[in-house]
C-alpha cells in the first residue's frame, strides 16, 4: 500500500501482478476513481489517509486465471 500512496502523489504507474478474483478493500476507492477537490487540489482516501492525487498516475492489474470473474469496478 505504501509504494500505492507513493505513485498515486507522484503520478507515477503502478503494476499490480498476478491477482485473483479478490482485491484489497483499500485499493477500492482508487478502482472507483473517488477523488475530490479539497482547497483547489485533488485528494483520494486511500484507506484512511487523504492522499494528494496526480492525474498522471495509472493503475494496472493482470492475473494468470484463464477466466477470472471480478465485480464490475474492477473489471472496467
Amino acid at each position: 500500500m505504501a509504494k500505492i500512496e507513493r505513485a498515486i502523489s507522484m503520478g507515477v504507474a503502478v503494476i499490480l501482478q498476478n491477482i485473483e478474483e479478490s482485491v484489497d478493500p483499500g485499493v477500492e476507492s482508487v478502482l472507483k476513481k473517488q477523488i475530490k477537490k479539497v482547497a483547489g487540489k485533488s485528494m483520494i482516501y486511500l484507506g484512511e489517509k487523504e492522499i494528494l492525487y496526480d492525474p498522471n498516475f495509472r493503475f494496472y492489474m493482470t492475473t494468470k486465471m484463464p477466466n477470472p470473474t471480478y465485480k464490475p469496478e474492477i473489471s472496467t
